[in-house]
């Protein structure tokens, strides 16, 4: 029995009976494989097709379509009234209340103790003073600093004015 396509029309669905006509089709109407070339028929015969001919040139564009209607004009067209500004305010509707203030919210927990900061260098004073005199005046010295270093300290006499 030869297979029968489906004439498909737009809408129609696609049910399991029709996919299932389709495969047993396609599986009855397997293709074998290609025979042998024939042999050139003698000269006056129908021989085979010749080249291809050259495309033909582009046909033309057709005229524009004409232009569409805007929003507005069809918002008009469909009976309602007003300016171009009313029709856009229209699209964007009114603007809605707003909403009611929430309560304060609680305050959050303390946070963590940071970390303590480096110690400053130790500053350095004097600890102690030694002086030495010459003939009754004090002419220099020892000053004692707080890092048990030691510094010389050397006294000159102010002239008078």
């Amino acid at each position: 029995m030869a297979y029968e396509p489906t004439a498909w029309k737009k809408g129609d669905v696609i049910t399991s009976a029709k996919l299932n006509k389709l495969e047993a089709g396609a599986k009855n109407e397997q293709v074998g494989p290609a025979g042998e070339k024939g042999a050139t028929g003698p000269a006056g015969s129908t021989g085979p097709a010749g080249p291809a001919g050259k495309a033909g040139a582009n046909g033309k564009d057709g005229a524009a379509g004409a232009a569409g209607k805007s929003a507005y004009q069809t918002w008009l067209d469909a009976g309602n009234e007003g300016t171009e500004a009313e029709f856009l305010a229209a699209l964007k509707g009114p603007k809605g209340d707003a909403g009611a203030k929430g309560d304060k919210g609680d305050p959050g927990e303390k946070g963590a103790t940071g970390v303590a900061g480096k110690d400053g260098a130790a500053g350095v004073g004097v600890k102690a003073i030694t002086l030495m005199t010459t003939d009754g005046k004090v002419t220099a010295g020892t000053a004692t600093l707080t890092n048990d270093k030691t510094a010389d300290i050397t006294v000159t006499e102010k002239p008078a004015s």
